[in-house]
């Protein structure tokens, strides 16, 4: 029974980690304001009509760098702030939250580099209050290691006390191509192992616990993008599938989601304008009804861009 128990948890861990988008006048090419309208769709008497749910302001720097995003709710309250700040060489070295209630909590989260411009460790903090000058409270602590190609070989995970909560480790062969990671627990036992197999241009990705028992596998296109995910349950039967469908500038145009039984659940289309930023995304989902299959539309996000 306790086996059981531990199974189920840990691949409930493992798809909840998985399971981690008109414009204005273009002077420059470059981006100074992203503005996403989210809105859901309201069903009344079989008609659909659309409802602002919230809105999302990013705010980038000359070198493209997100420096600025809000949040704010369908009444234009504005409910959640980020900051970021970056160094010389446009790595983030800061980041901080700060919601606009005091249910909420703030968070701090600091990044440091090698030489290399590689991340080698990433924290992140409780803040007491929402200014900038309250103290704060370390939470999590990543912990990044690279070989001497640049490969990343071990991501450690530590809490508050620095006792060790998880490690991620990889390998490669001599192309410098991943072919296996692995995820340890605090007592280092194995938890999950992922094999890279590399053949006709495709990449795939296949995810054990404990080897045999197979939980996902992603294959990727020559340009590395995934076009397809597949996820088991403990019995090695499909769960969910996933296929991604692009342009011929490698923009993700479609999204399909299918259940255990096959049958599409779930669809996102994106539109991109002649610049190449997606402007249009629209979600529906799936359901029988009297028999039938129908098309439901749930959720819209419309992009608009301000160039320097």
């Amino acid at each position: 029974m306790s086996k059981n128990i531990t199974k189920v948890t840990v691949f409930l861990f493992i798809i909840l980690t998985i399971l981690s988008t008109g414009c204005w006048a273009n002077k420059s090419g470059k981006i100074k304001k992203k503005i996403e309208y989210r809105y859901d769709f309201i069903e009344k008497s079989g008609e659909y009509s659309l409802k602002i749910r919230e809105r999302w302001i990013y705010e980038y720097d000359t070198k493209g760098n997100t420096i600025r995003a809000l949040k704010y709710s369908s009444n234009s309250y504005s409910v959640k702030i980020f900051y970021y700040e970056y160094n010389k060489r446009g790595d983030i070295t800061n980041e901080y939250n700060y919601p606009f209630s005091h249910e909420d909590i703030c968070y701090r989260y600091d990044y440091e580099y090698n030489g290399e411009g590689k991340m080698v460790e990433w924290r992140i903090y409780k803040k007491d209050g929402c200014s900038l000058m309250s103290s704060c409270k370390l939470l999590r602590k990543y912990s990044y290691h690279y070989d001497k190609k640049g490969n990343i070989i071990e991501k450690v995970i530590y809490d508050s006390e620095g006792n060790l909560l998880n490690k991620f480790s990889w390998e490669y062969n001599q192309e410098g191509n991943k072919i296996k990671g692995a995820v340890y627990d605090s007592r280092h036992r194995l938890l999950s192992e992922t094999i890279y197999e590399y053949s006709d241009e495709r990449i795939y990705e296949k995810l054990y616990h404990p080897s045999p028992v197979l939980l996902w596998k992603v294959i990727y296109d020559e340009r590395k993008n995934e076009i397809e995910r597949v996820i088991y349950d403990l019995e090695g039967e499909v769960w969910r599938r996933f296929v991604y469908i692009y342009n011929k500038k490698g923009d993700m145009v479609e999204e399909k989601e299918y259940d255990s039984q096959g049958r599409l659940s779930r669809r996102t289309f994106c539109k991109f304008n002649t610049q190449g930023k997606i402007y249009e995304k629209v979600c529906y989902i799936y359901k029988v009804i009297s028999g039938k299959l129908r098309e439901i539309p749930v959720e819209k996000i419309i992009y608009e861009y301000e160039y320097y």
